[in-house]
């Protein structure tokens, strides 16, 4: 009697899955042709793990989590191609509106991404080179003012941004006798 034996060996290269991650990114807010600060937390939080962040699409660079799995990306321009956002608010889409953030993941954690809103206010602008004429006391407040040295003070890059003084008005914040008395302009 003859005993026959058949063996099959299979090998199967398998790789474990990673850890799932996530990755929560902080809305954002900053002031036109400012800078702003990006934020974004990688959940299991693990340091030394490289986060991209992108402003309407463009990146702007990345920053390695902490212990506690926050990555800071500071000082970031609110641009995109050199051309400063408008106002408003951009609705948190990955890599194409808002704030994004991206982790490539490794061999350990499996990649991620999130995104938030980033609102760009309003820059105020204020005025210089506007001068009041002393006067005599009168009760009143009201003042003589100069213009003719006015400007515009904060205007970003090459905005084209007009100052009309053509109905200005200046009024003493008092009227009080005294020196170094705030004069109010109006129109």
């Amino acid at each position: 009697a003859t005993s026959h034996c058949d063996q099959v060996w299979v090998v199967v290269d398998y790789t474990p899955p990673g850890t799932p991650t996530t990755l929560t990114v902080e809305a954002a807010t900053g002031t036109y042709g400012g800078t702003v600060d990006l934020t974004a937390t990688l959940s299991p939080a693990v340091a030394g793990k490289t986060i991209e962040f992108y402003i309407n699409g463009e990146s702007k660079g990345s920053s390695s989590t902490l212990a506690s799995g926050v990555a800071t990306l500071n000082g970031v321009a609110l641009t995109v191609g050199g051309v400063p956002l408008t106002v408003g608010t951009y609705t948190g889409t990955y890599n194409t509106s808002g704030v994004g953030a991206g982790f490539a993941g490794d061999a350990t954690y499996e990649p991620s991404t999130g995104a938030a809103n980033l609102t760009v206010n309003q820059k105020e602008l204020t005025v210089s080179g506007i001068t009041a004429d002393d006067k005599t006391y009168d009760g009143n407040t009201d003042t003589t003012i100069h213009t003719g040295s006015a400007a515009l003070e904060g205007v970003v890059g090459s905005d084209n941004v007009t100052l009309d003084t053509g109905a200005a008005a200046g009024a003493f914040a008092a009227k009080n006798v005294g020196t170094g008395i705030t004069v109010l302009i109006s129109g």
